[in-house]
């Protein structure tokens, strides 16, 4: 039942941020949160990246850059096998596997590097 209220809830929002540790990109709810914000109209400019837990983990210069931007949403993990099926079921039949993978890699990618990036190196500079 609260699969089907997500878009409404999410279409009542006027910001999105992401708390975004090592696992972010293997969550399924966390992907299709993000999904449903951009597809329910949700502006680029109100979406923040934010880091959270160890800083080392986003630095998006190495592994962990590769897996904002290779994300594949058969791969990503949820706490029930029924709301996994479900939620690829509803992503098959909307824009498809291949078409939310191109999604979240080109559009969250290029959202963490904008938002992401320059926190850690203002970190990283003051240490």
């Amino acid at each position: 039942n609260s699969l089907k209220c997500l878009p409404v809830w999410i279409a009542g929002c006027h910001q999105m941020v992401a708390l975004v540790g090592k696992s972010y990109s293997t969550r399924l709810w966390c992907l299709l949160e993000l999904f449903t914000y951009d597809m329910m109209g949700g502006a680029a400019e109100n979406m923040t990246v934010l880091p959270f837990g160890d800083s080392k983990a986003h630095s998006l210069t190495g592994k962990e850059s590769a897996a904002a931007k290779d994300v594949d949403v058969r791969q990503a993990l949820c706490s029930s096998p029924r709301d996994k099926e479900l939620l690829i079921s509803i992503i098959e039949a909307g824009v498809g596997v291949d078409g939310f993978n191109a999604w979240f890699n080109t559009r969250i990618g290029h959202l963490a590097e904008r938002t992401l990036l320059p926190r850690f190196q203002t970190r990283r500079g003051s240490t």
